[in-house]
């Protein structure tokens, strides 16, 4: 019995130490976070600016994929190399990895994923975050109260389960079930106003705390944690606020080191986080038959935008098609045509433009997509292959598209700031994909 755990501890330390290394075999990384919604999501802030400062060849992306069923298959045809996971998919994903670490085994969730030579690892920094964000006060000596049922209440009773916690929560069985595995009190959800005027801390893990809350019940010089970091919810001066984003950073420190091997703390995290800059036009990429002109069409006529076709644009101005423009003037000028009319179309807004499938492979094209909000339609190369192979409108047809297609990855990747695996519906797409715009804060 006695060797069993020791056996134990030293695989979840070798787990653990092998997702520290660098386990690339190429320059380019690329990661991302996946949860639905998605749009929202401030991890890429994070990271990306993290990935900026100090030179690391990667990417990182929100993920927007509306089967959870895909998020593995899809990760490993795209090479990714971690991703995180936020609310639904940390419980479901747990159940579909190769191994997982001692925490994840408790909280029977994830919030991060490693892949490593065909292998997936999986990991949760949720209570490391939940402690980081609040430890600078003594816990000891205070009363605490937990309002929620879910992943993220779990967490917070895992990190502070040595403490004073009593937990409440609107469905009576999960709350019970939840103070029984953690060893915590319960009270009622009709009780709630009693507990808060009564806690000396609260921490919320509801979606809309100011719906449920009052601003009165609660203590001066009490704390309130508020694990939504989009929270509109206002408390009087009175009371000590954490905002969920101290969760969201700390929770994203162990993964910084775990992915790029770099030790920051929260300061510098908080400090690039607030450089970001917010972006207003949207733009689709994608590989050939990949359906950008269809999503365009059909997406800005839902979210009330001017839509522009960059291909067709093209083939006004110059008065030929795309097939004709390659085979007078080549691809070099080709790209500089696109260019000037990408330049153009850029700078007007509240539009929707569909891009052609090469956009990104002028260098000057990836920097002007920076200034947009680009969403990538992701659809495999098998199946662009399939409905482009017979186009006759197209220049690189009967090139080696597998080698274009692969190639053509990473440069999606480093200007994507939301992928879209359009792997299913096309009008079930469009509505997911208007729901994700629409919590992204671009329109």
């Amino acid at each position: 019995m006695i060797f069993t755990n020791l056996l134990k501890t030293l695989i979840e330390k070798i787990l653990f130490l092998r997702s520290f290394m660098n386990i690339s075999d190429k320059e380019f990384n690329l990661y991302g976070v996946v949860g639905s919604p998605i749009g929202h999501s401030k991890s890429p802030d994070i990271f990306n600016s993290i990935i900026s400062k100090y030179n690391k060849k990667g990417r990182y992306i929100r993920l927007a994929v509306s089967d959870s069923s895909r998020i593995i298959p899809l990760c490993k045809e795209l090479n990714i190399r971690g991703i995180n996971i936020t609310s639904p998919y940390k419980e479901v994903l747990f159940n579909e990895l190769d191994s997982y670490d001692k925490i994840s085994e408790s909280l029977e969730a994830v919030n991060t994923i490693s892949f490593e030579n065909g292998s997936s690892i999986g990991f949760n920094s949720d209570s490391y975050g939940v402690y980081s964000s609040i430890n600078r006060y003594d816990l000891k000596s205070r009363s605490i109260l937990v309002i929620g049922g879910g992943g993220a209440a779990k967490s917070v009773l895992y990190a502070l389960k040595k403490f004073n916690i009593t937990i409440t929560n609107r469905t009576e069985s999960k709350g019970l079930k939840l103070a029984t595995a953690f060893g915590v009190k319960f009270i009622q959800f009709s009780d709630i106003e009693k507990g808060v005027k009564k806690a000396d801390i609260v921490i919320s893990t509801l979606p809309d705390p100011e719906i449920v809350l009052k601003p009165q019940w609660f203590r001066k010089g009490s704390i309130f944690f508020d694990a939504n970091y989009k929270s509109k919810f206002i408390l009087p001066q009175t009371v000590n606020y954490i905002s969920g984003k101290d969760w969201l950073i700390n929770q994203a420190i162990p993964n910084l080191k775990r992915f790029f091997l770099l030790d920051v703390d929260y300061k510098e995290v908080l400090s690039n986080l607030e450089k970001v800059e917010s972006k207003k036009n949207i733009t689709l990429i994608g590989f050939m038959g990949c359906g950008k002109t269809t999503y365009g069409r059909k997406l800005a006529k839902k979210i009330g935008r001017s839509w522009i076709d960059l291909d067709s644009e093209i083939e006004k101005e110059n008065g030929a098609s795309i097939c004709e423009i390659f085979e007078k003037y080549g691809e070099e000028r080709f790209r500089e045509i696109e260019t000037k009319i990408l330049e153009r179309y850029s700078n007007i807004d509240n539009c929707l433009i569909s891009c052609g499938g090469g956009i990104v492979e002028s260098e000057r094209n990836r920097e002007i997509l920076r200034s947009t909000y680009n969403i990538w339609i992701y659809l495999s190369f098998e199946n662009c292959y399939n409905r482009i192979k017979n186009s006759k409108k197209r220049p690189l047809v009967g090139k080696d598209l597998r080698l274009i297609y692969e190639r053509r990855i990473d440069l999606y990747s480093m200007v994507t700031d939301l992928l879209f695996d359009s792997f299913g519906d096309i009008e079930k797409g469009v509505d997911y994909l208007s729901k994700e715009i629409k919590v992204s804060g671009v329109i």
